[in-house]
């Protein structure tokens, strides 16, 4: 009888040990390394998109986008926001029509060169501002009022100068040091002449 007491009492011990084990090391372990992972600071709702009609024809849009941050300055990736030269195309625009009905934009499937060309950073100082007018010169554009937004998500935005942005930082997009975030602009009325 004692012989059995012994064996309960050191599978009893074993089992404890290989419990409190696993679980220190099964939740310990991801515990550190999230904490040394590195995590963007991008405070990507300091920048604010606006749209404003400058043209009736051909229709016109201003797009801004304005970094409000008082100290930081944010450098942008252009690509898939209203700033990108193929934005018309790549569903970064939502418009409704007269009648309150959505217009269907066309889409683009755009394959990219990786990593990023510098040429296709933006650079945002605190304060500052960068605008581009965009065209609506395609079939879709209704021949009355319509309106129209932008929405979409940052693929990256670095908390810092252009100039400071790595070759690294490029080629670690969308797991590196970037943050990343939703835009969503004010929504404009657009008169068609």
């Amino acid at each position: 009888m004692s012989l059995m007491k012994d064996r309960t009492a050191v599978i009893v011990v074993l089992t404890v040990a290989v419990l409190g084990s696993l679980y220190f090391f099964g939740y310990s372990s991801p515990t550190f390394r999230m904490a040394s992972t590195s995590v963007p600071s991008a405070d990507v709702s300091s920048l604010v998109l606006t749209l404003a009609q400058t043209s009736a024809s051909p229709p016109t849009l201003k797009v801004t986008i304005k970094n409000t941050h008082p100290s930081s300055t944010f450098t942008v990736l252009e690509w898939d926001t209203p700033l990108d030269k193929q934005a018309l195309n790549l569903g970064v625009f939502q418009a409704i029509d007269a009648t309150g009905t959505k217009i269907d934009i066309p889409r683009l499937m755009v394959n990219r060169k990786l990593p990023p060309s510098r040429e296709a950073l933006v650079e945002l100082a605190p304060g500052a501002e960068v605008s581009k007018e965009v065209g609506l010169d395609k079939r879709w554009v209704p021949k009355d009022k319509f309106t129209i937004k932008a929405e979409g998500k940052w693929k990256a935005v670095w908390e810092k100068a252009a100039g400071d942005v790595q070759a690294s930082d490029l080629e670690e997009l969308g797991g590196g040091a970037a943050g990343t975030g939703e835009f969503k602009s004010d929504e404009v009325t657009v008169d068609v002449a």
